[in-house]
């Protein structure tokens, strides 16, 4: 292995991330962002209560969290070779109280497609981080480099084959069994899956708390916490498959309106999670899931504070705070909480100056002391190979569902900023394959059995998670994404259902899951049908497979599903001497693969080619 270079300390760059682009040979040691709840207590010898868990892979580096009983400064060992000790050579980091006791490092100049191994040294003790496995440690594979596959006759660009996996909806209930998906994943695609992605839904409101009482930031943390503790299987894929999340509505409580300006409390379903808790979910979040993401474009750190405000005034006044570094760009709305008079949504016009931040709309009533964050943009983009691949925000930048809104321009789910992210990006790529990995559906609904839907409907009220529900903003980025005569690959999650559903000569949408959640029914999903073809929103679409259970309540015994998707872009062939030679395919495949949670069986797979796309 190469000599890890010094350790340096640094906060998240701001800026899209290529593969290629994290080459610096160093050692990086970084705390999470987050919060100020004390920890639970843990047992003597628990050091470590969760963790490791490893994500943001490169071909260099690799990002490493854990959480420990208190405070500490902690190493992580790392090497290609067993056993380890703590002679092995480390990166040093810390956790970090306010942060609940999490704190990840960055192990960089490591060797492209190599598995390491890794430990946690504490004080002088080498804790070994996967009892399961006969070497005792947790281990990871790098992603692989071009310049390892070029060959000039044959594949001149170096390209490589991509195996990563994706799934959503964990749930956990009381006596509940663990479903055993990700030992299923781990055993049989253990060795292929260069990464996961946990497409919304990693946490799912313990006895669903959250749901029914004004609740704050220990509740959100304790969910984490109690995922990672009785799903060991879980804890135990995520310390040895390098991981990507992203966030939906059970991370931040609340299914709309984060994003709606105007917003007041006792506005929403249920009235006290109408999206004000954004802020507050991510700042959990963000300490037990987002560090393992890319960097963002358009980030910022979440500004939480303490406000006062004037009656029909649209000023608001911290005096602790410094309002003149908000960057626009970055900056999403402003959430008053739970609590407070003025609770709701409001944007941010300018900052007047150092302690005063000029809102809309006025705030209705005389208050002090109320409780407040400014939201930030948590879309972001990376490339491996040739796929680009975009993780949407599908519910902090969104408006309050209104069912007579659907095809309204002022009802959307992306928001300015990040519509104009991801066109600008899909236009400008490069890429042969395009993934969009949104955490919510776009073809088929996510509404209400159809009982509770007519009964909504007669008081002009109704549910709908996903693009259905956002029509100018879908049929803009279909248009587009049909235009660009490459395969366009959605990956959905959110409802309970596998779909496998053709939008267009180039578009598909793929829902892949749910992992460990119960399955919905096709009631739910809006009446489509099993196989067919189905209108939403004034376009037919192709459902060519699908899981969910056509009664309600359901009577079939669920099955869960996850997603394996394969790009195949070079064959393997030897030389005359026996040397290793990839020879690039002329019209490389996407295979998407849903398998049965239970056994790994295939259920259905679909493959899409180059050749496949309408005439260029």
């Amino acid at each position: 292995m190469r000599s890890f270079a010094a350790l340096r300390m640094t906060d998240q760059p701001e800026g899209p991330i290529g593969m290629n682009a994290m080459r610096a040979l160093s050692l990086v040691a970084v705390v999470l962002l987050g919060g100020r709840i004390a920890a639970r207590p843990a047992a003597a010898d628990r050091v470590i209560t969760h963790g490791p868990i490893v994500g943001r892979p490169t071909a260099t580096s690799m990002r490493v969290w854990i959480r420990t009983s208190e405070q500490t400064g902690f190493k992580i060992v790392c090497g290609t070779e067993l056993p380890l000790s703590t002679a092995s050579q480390a990166v040093e980091g810390r956790t970090a109280g306010d942060r609940d006791n999490t704190g990840f490092v960055d192990i960089t100049g490591l060797e492209p497609d190599t598995r390491y191994y890794c430990g946690v040294v504490v004080g002088e003790r080498l804790i070994k981080t996967d009892e399961e496995s006969e070497a005792g440690f947790a281990s990871f594979r790098t992603l692989p480099e071009p310049s390892a596959y070029v060959n000039a006759d044959c594949n001149p660009m170096g390209l490589f084959n991509i195996t990563f996996g994706v799934g959503f909806g964990n749930r956990s209930f009381p006596d509940e069994p663990e479903l055993p998906v990700y030992r299923t994943i781990q055993e049989r695609h253990g060795d292929d899956l260069m990464f996961f992605v946990m497409n919304g839904d990693y946490i799912y409101e313990h006895n669903r708390t959250r749901t029914t009482a004004p609740h704050g930031l220990d509740l959100f943390r304790a969910d984490y916490k109690h995922y990672l503790d009785v799903k060991p299987t879980m804890a135990r894929f995520f310390r040895n498959m390098p991981m990507l999340f992203t966030f939906d509505d059970h991370e931040i409580s609340g299914e709309t309106g984060a994003g709606h300006v105007g917003l007041r409390r006792g506005v929403g379903n249920p009235p006290n999670a109408h999206g004000v808790y954004r802020d507050i979910g991510l700042r959990a979040w963000h300490e037990y899931a987002g560090w393992a993401d890319y960097d963002r474009p358009h980030f910022q750190p979440i500004r939480y504070g303490t406000g006062s405000a004037r009656q029909n005034t649209n000023i608001l006044y911290d005096p602790k705070a410094d309002f003149r570094d908000l960057r626009p760009r970055c900056t999403s709305t402003v959430h008053v909480h739970i609590g407070a008079k003025n609770c709701g949504v409001y944007a941010v016009e300018e900052a007047v100056d150092k302690r005063r931040l000029r809102v809309q709309p006025p705030f209705q009533h005389d208050e002090e002391g109320f409780s407040y964050s400014i939201g930030t943009h948590h879309y972001f983009d990376w490339t491996l190979g040739n796929c680009h691949f975009f993780a949407l925000d599908c519910r902090g930048e969104r408006t309050l569902y209104d069912p007579s809104k659907d095809d309204d321009p002022e009802q959307f789910i992306l928001g300015e900023a990040q519509m104009q992210w991801l066109m600008d990006g899909v236009r400008n790529t490069d890429a042969d394959f395009v993934f969009i990995v949104s955490s919510v559906n776009w073809t088929v609904k996510h509404t209400q059995p159809r009982a509770r839907r007519e009964e909504l409907a007669r008081q002009g009220r109704g549910k709908e998670d996903g693009f259905p529900g956002a029509l100018h903003e879908r049929r803009q980025l279909i248009g587009l994404f049909d235009s660009l005569k490459k395969p366009v690959i959605i990956l959905t999650g959110d409802l309970h259902c596998t779909f496998a559903i053709q939008i267009t000569d180039n578009v598909w949408e793929f829902m892949c899951g749910p992992l460990t959640s119960d399955s919905h029914s096709l009631e739910k999903a809006g009446d489509p049908p099993f196989t067919g073809i189905y209108e939403t929103g004034g376009r037919k679409v192709k459902i060519k497979w699908a899981s969910a259970d056509p009664s309600e309540p359901a009577e079939i015994e669920p099955e869960n599903y996850y997603g394996i998707v394969t790009v195949n872009n070079v064959a393997r062939f030897r030389d005359e001497d026996g040397k290793t030679v990839w020879l690039a395919y002329e019209a490389p495949q996407v295979v998407v693969q849903f398998r049965e949670a239970l056994t790994g069986r295939l259920a259905y797979a679909e493959g899409i080619s180059l050749l496949d796309m309408a005439p260029r």
